[in-house]
C-alpha cells in the first residue's frame, strides 16, 4: 500500500518546455486540470474517497506537485474529521474529467476485489469532498525549513524476520517539493548500513517512509508492524535516526560566475549543462510514474545556462545522454565532463509520466566537472568544496570489513587499517571484500561460506559493500561487508559503533601480512 499511495501521489501534467510543447504567445496564468483524493486504511481496509473535480495550478513546474501535496493534506483532514486515517493521495492525469473517472473507477474495483469471491479487500466509501478555493494570490512563500516525521523498515519474507526504527522527525527544506523524498532515501541507505546488515537483512528491502505528522507516521508504522508480526514472525523495534551529516537535503550552489577564458596551455574547455542534480529515490521513481529508480533528478536549473535555454525544468529526470543511459545521478556530471564545450546532445528527460528528447548545446568552462549529493553539474567557483566523483589514486582509504551470521549471533570484525594500495574506488572496495571472505573461508571452511561469485552491492556515497549467502539446508546465511572513510577518526568511530555490544564478535587480523 506504500507503493500504490506513491504512485498516485502525483503525476505532472504541465507543459514545461518549448521543446516538447508549443507556447501561446500569451499564456494563462494558471491551468486546469481534473483530480480525486483518497485515503487508505490498510488496518481497517478502508478507502475513503473524494468525487473528480477541477482545480487551478501555477504552470511553474513545482506547484502541481505542491497542489497535490497541499489538496491531500486537506482531504486526510476533512476524513479524519470522520474518524479515518490513513496513507492520503491525490491523482492528477492529462486527461479530462472522462478519462479520470475512468481511472478512479478502474482503482475502486481493484482495491474492494473480493478474493475467492468471497471477501472484500476493502471497503470503499465516496464522500463528498471538493478542495477549498485557491487562487496564484493566495499562495504564500513555502517556510525555509519544515518538520517531516520519517519511520524505516527491513523485512526478509524467507527469514520470516523484521526490524524497524521507531519514528524520528528531521527539518526538511520547505521550498523544494522533492527534498523529503530525497531524505527518506539518504536515511534508507544509512539505515541499511547501520540497521538491516546488522541484523542480517541487508536483502530485506530496507527503506525509509516520511509523513507529515507524527500521528500519520506512528499509525502509518503501527499498521506495518501489523501486518508483519504475530506467529513465527519476529519484528524488532529499533531507537535508530540518522546522523545529521547524512541528512542529503539538496542544497543549491552558488550560480556560478560568466565562463572565462583558458589560458594558453590548459585543458580544453569541458561542456556544462548548468544544473544542479540529485537522486531519484525508489519512492519518488513510483510518484513520477516511473517502473524503477534511475536518472538523475533535476533540483534547480541556473540561469542563463544550456539547461534553461532548452527548457529543463525542476523534477524533470535526466535519463540518459544520447542514448546512453545515466543509472545513477552521479554518472550525469561524469558523462557531460567528458564532452567538450560547444557539443550538441540529445537528452532523454522523464517528463508527465512519458519520456522525451530535448536538445541541448553543452556551455563550457575551463574547470573539472564534480558529482556529490546536491552539487552543480556546472562546477561551481568553490574548488574546495569539490569532490570528485572517483578518488584519485593515492587517497587514503581507512577500512574494516566483517562477516557475520543472519539468524544467530557471532562473527568475524577486522580492526581498522590505512588501505594505502587501494584507489578508494568501488572495484577496489569489492576487491578488498573477496580476498577478506576468500582468506576466512580457507581459515574456517566449515564456519565460513565460499562468497566467490556473488556480486557485492556498493554504496559509495556511504563508503560500503556488501555481499551475501543465503541459507543453505542444514546452514546459516551469512553476510559481510566493508566500510571505508575518508578518515581514521570516521572509520574507528564506525566500527566503535559496529562492534560496541558485541561479544560474540570475534576480532581478527587484517590484512594478512605478507
Amino acid at each position: 500500500m506504500q507503493r500504490f499511495a506513491a504512485v498516485v501521489a502525483c503525476v505532472f501534467a504541465v507543459c514545461l518546455s518549448p521543446a516538447l510543447c508549443a507556447q501561446s504567445p500569451a499564456s494563462p496564468v494558471t491551468r486546469q486540470a481534473f483530480s480525486y483524493c483518497s485515503v487508505t486504511d490498510t488496518a481497517s481496509h478502508k478507502v475513503w474517497a473524494s468525487p473528480v473535480f477541477e482545480y487551478a495550478y501555477l504552470p511553474d513546474g513545482r506547484n502541481q506537485f505542491t497542489r497535490t501535496q497541499d489538496m491531500a493534506s486537506e482531504f486526510h483532514a476533512f476524513v479524519g474529521s470522520m474518524g479515518g486515517a490513513g496513507d492520503k493521495a491525490c491523482v492528477l492525469a492529462n486527461g479530462g474529467r472522462a478519462e479520470i473517472e475512468a481511472h478512479r473507477n478502474e482503482i475502486r474495483a481493484i482495491m474492494t476485489k473480493r478474493f475467492m469471491g468471497m471477501v472484500r479487500a476493502h471497503r470503499w466509501m465516496d464522500v463528498p469532498w471538493t478542495p477549498a478555493p485557491w487562487s496564484p494570490a493566495t499562495v504564500a512563500a513555502k517556510p525555509a525549513a519544515v518538520t517531516r516525521y520519517f519511520y524505516c523498515v527491513a523485512t526478509d519474507a524467507d527469514l520470516r524476520k523484521t526490524v524497524a526504527a521507531l519514528v524520528f522527525e528531521m527539518s526538511v527544506d520547505g521550498s523544494s517539493p522533492v527534498t523529503a523524498y530525497t531524505q527518506a532515501a539518504a536515511y534508507g541507505k544509512e539505515f541499511a548500513r547501520d540497521v538491516a546488515a546488522p541484523n542480517g537483512l541487508a536483502q530485506g528491502q530496507p527503506d525509509c517512509y516520511f509523513k507529515d505528522t507524527r500521528a500519520e507516521a506512528e499509525k502509518a508504522l503501527h499498521d506495518y508492524r501489523k501486518m508483519f508480526s504475530g506467529f513465527n514472525l519476529k519484528f524488532t523495534d529499533v531507537a535508530w535516526r540518522p546522523a545529521q551529516e547524512s541528512a542529503a537535503t539538496v542544497t543549491a550552489a552558488a550560480v556560478p560566475s560568466a565562463p572565462t577564458a583558458a589560458e594558453p596551455g590548459a585543458a580544453p574547455a569541458q561542456g556544462t549543462l548548468g544544473i544542479h542534480v540529485g537522486e531519484v529515490s525508489p519512492t519518488l521513481a513510483l510518484a513520477l510514474g516511473m517502473d524503477r529508480a534511475r536518472g538523475a533528478l533535476v533540483v534547480e536549473v541556473l540561469k542563463g545556462r544550456p539547461a534553461e535555454a532548452a527548457g529543463i525544468k525542476p523534477m524533470d529526470v535526466v535519463l540518459g545522454i544520447n542514448q546512453q543511459a545515466v543509472n545513477q545521478f552521479t554518472d550525469l556530471p561524469v558523462m557531460v565532463g567528458r564532452l567538450p564545450a560547444g557539443t550538441p546532445v540529445t537528452l532523454q528527460v522523464w517528463r508527465e509520466r512519458s519520456e522525451h528528447e530535448v536538445s541541448v548545446g553543452l556551455s563550457g568552462r575551463p574547470a573539472a566537472v564534480t558529482a556529490q549529493t546536491g552539487t552543480a553539474i556546472a562546477p561551481s567557483t568553490d574548488t574546495t568544496a569539490a569532490v570528485t566523483a572517483a578518488p584519485a589514486a593515492g587517497i587514503s582509504k581507512y577500512c574494516h570489513v566483517f562477516m557475520q551470521f543472519v539468524s544467530k549471533p557471532g562473527g568475524v570484525h577486522s580492526k581498522v587499517w590505512e588501505n594505502r594500495d587501494s584507489d578508494g574506488s568501488e572495484a577496489a572496495m569489492m576487491a578488498t571484500l573477496a580476498a577478506f571472505t576468500a582468506h576466512m573461508h580457507q581459515q574456517q571452511p566449515k564456519v565460513w561460506h565460499e562468497f566467490a561469485g556473488r556480486s557485492p552491492k556498493c554504496d559509495m556515497n556511504l563508503g560500503y559493500c556488501h555481499a551475501s549467502v543465503v541459507r543453505h539446508f542444514g546452514g546459516t546465511s551469512q553476510i559481510a561487508g566493508q566500510f571505508c572513510k575518508r578518515s581514521r577518526e570516521e572509520a574507528e568511530a564506525d566500527w566503535a559503533r559496529l562492534t560496541q555490544g558485541s561479544p560474540e564478535v570475534e576480532i581478527v587480523a587484517w590484512p594478512v601480512a605478507s
